[in-house]
């Protein structure tokens, strides 16, 4: 007697001969040739082209956007870096940075935009 596992792989058992055709059965009337989706398959797939195709501007702008932000945030705090560094060299160095007359520097300078 053959195991389990063999008896269940093989193919003998299946009647494949004796299979139904399957429902509902190709109509000999229609031509595959020319059965078309017609004017509505026609304008559903150009509707779709064109809103793919303005939702690939719109992601286009948003990342040109996004990428000209990173660029002026960067520069602006390389700016704000330089002007750090020459107050520090400044100060060090003993010499008045520009504020008050007396060399001070006043903190709401910054925040007033008086610099």
């Amino acid at each position: 007697m053959l195991s389990p596992l063999v008896s269940f792989t093989t193919v003998d058992w299946l009647p494949l001969e004796d299979a139904p055709t399957p429902l509902p059965s190709p109509s000999a009337s229609l031509d595959p040739n020319t059965v078309t989706p017609g004017v509505t398959g026609f304008v559903v797939t150009a509707l779709l082209i064109v809103a793919v195709l303005i939702l690939i501007a719109d992601m286009v702008r948003r990342m040109r956007r996004l990428r000209y932000r990173v660029e002026a945030r960067e520069k602006i705090e390389a700016e704000i870096a330089a002007d750090r560094a020459a107050e520090a060299d400044a100060t060090s160095e003993g010499m008045p940075v520009e504020g008050m007359a007396d060399g001070s520097f006043d903190p709401g300078d910054e925040e007033r935009g008086d610099r």
